[in-house]
């Protein structure tokens, strides 16, 4: 029975953390109005077997009504607001704890009620409410010790009742179990359900801190080539031509543009020319250091920057390049398509402004290639 019970609260708190829309405070108070359900069902009859042996006291009715408020709070705990349902709940804790001072004299087991409306109060509303709720109980019990001092009133029930009476004991164990501990579960489970929110808050926010970065890649890679697109370029440039202006140290950057590219697409389809582009982007990433970049600028144009890099070793890495594209016979759909480039090739110099600037003469040197018969590398000197 106990691991059903358990189960079901098990269950129910699964339910609440995969809701969208939880709101834990209200889900708590229907889950403590439940368990005081349960609870006060079994308590009260066993608190009402105390009349034989005190007789009827106005206490008794006041624990009936504790009975009958959970009761009805129980079966319209859904269609009734939170504010409206918490007030009822402290205000009859207050009541009956209230009474029973009053009847049995402030050693009675009745100020747990009290206890219990300032820890709903600490649960589900403010702490300013909180606070003003104490202050009603000190000024309460205040006013009862005054008037028992005055000898207004008087407590003629407890020398009745023996301390060893077993009776007794009981009565006030199942009053703790059922005022104190019953709010002190709810405030554990409360806690739970917390923890495992926050597991789910941070599981949801590295699985969105892993979207963002994949989008951050996405937005900075060549969707087809997986290369660097052309934003990274100029991000990557921008870095390496500040060093450049730095430290001086050698910095070349090569335009590489494919022949005749668009006969590719023309002859053999835009998948033939999509295979031509990527089988190029591998090739030309084989022919740099790791540290440095090779970018699909767009279209059938690539740009590699090569660091610390001099100008004979620059034309050697392009036509290396070359002839790698050149003598690689890429194969789509039962044909053979080869393929040629034209490279230009320009020098960071100590007058340039920009990285533009170096981008634009690679630029006109691969014009320079095209106009010398494609499948060269060129370089212009202004």
């Amino acid at each position: 029975m106990f691991s059903l019970i358990l189960k079901k609260i098990n269950n129910f708190t699964a339910a609440l953390i995969e809701s969208e829309e939880i709101n834990y405070q209200h889900s708590l108070l229907n889950f403590t109005i439940v368990f005081y359900f349960c609870s006060f069902v079994i308590a009260v009859p066993i608190s009402l077997i105390r009349v034989i042996e005190t007789g009827w006291l106005v206490i008794n009715f006041f624990h009936l009504l504790l009975l009958f408020t959970i009761t009805c709070l129980f079966f319209v705990r859904k269609n009734t607001s939170y504010s409206k349902k918490i007030s009822i709940l402290i205000a009859t804790f207050y009541l009956v704890g209230a009474v029973g001072n009053y009847q049995l004299g402030l050693s009675s087991g009745n100020y747990l009620y009290f206890a219990v409306s300032v820890l709903l109060s600490a649960t589900f509303l403010s702490l300013r409410t909180t606070f003003l709720i104490l202050l009603l109980i000190v000024t309460t019990q205040s006013a009862f010790m005054y008037l028992t001092k005055a000898g207004l009133v008087g407590y003629q029930l407890s020398p009745l009742i023996p301390i060893n009476n077993l009776h007794f004991w009981i009565t006030h164990l199942v009053a703790f179990i059922t005022v104190i501990a019953t709010p002190l579960i709810a405030i554990g489970w409360l806690n739970s359900l917390l923890k495992l929110s926050q597991v789910k808050l941070r599981a949801s926010n590295q699985e969105l801190l892993s979207t963002k970065n994949k989008l951050e890649v996405l937005a900075l890679t060549d969707e087809l080539t997986s290369l660097p697109n052309r934003r990274s370029l100029f991000s990557y440039s921008q870095l390496e031509f500040a060093k450049f202006k730095r430290n001086k140290n050698s910095f070349s950057v090569l335009m590489i543009d494919l022949d005749y590219f668009k006969k590719v697409n023309d002859s053999y389809g835009h998948d033939a020319g999509d295979k031509v582009l990527i089988v190029v982007a591998n090739i030309l990433l084989k022919q740099i250091r790791k540290y440095e970049l090779v970018a699909r600028a767009g279209g059938e144009e690539f740009v590699a920057i090569l660091l610390d890099t001099t100008p004979e070793e620059s034309h050697l890495i392009a036509n290396r390049m070359r002839e790698a594209i050149k003598n690689t016979d890429i194969f789509h759909d039962g044909v053979y398509i080869k393929i040629t480039t034209s490279i230009g090739i320009s020098h960071a110099r100590e007058a340039d402004l920009s990285f533009e600037q170096i981008l634009k003469r690679a630029d006109l040197g691969v014009y320079k290639a095209k106009e010398k018969g494609r499948d060269c590398v060129a370089e212009v000197s202004r």
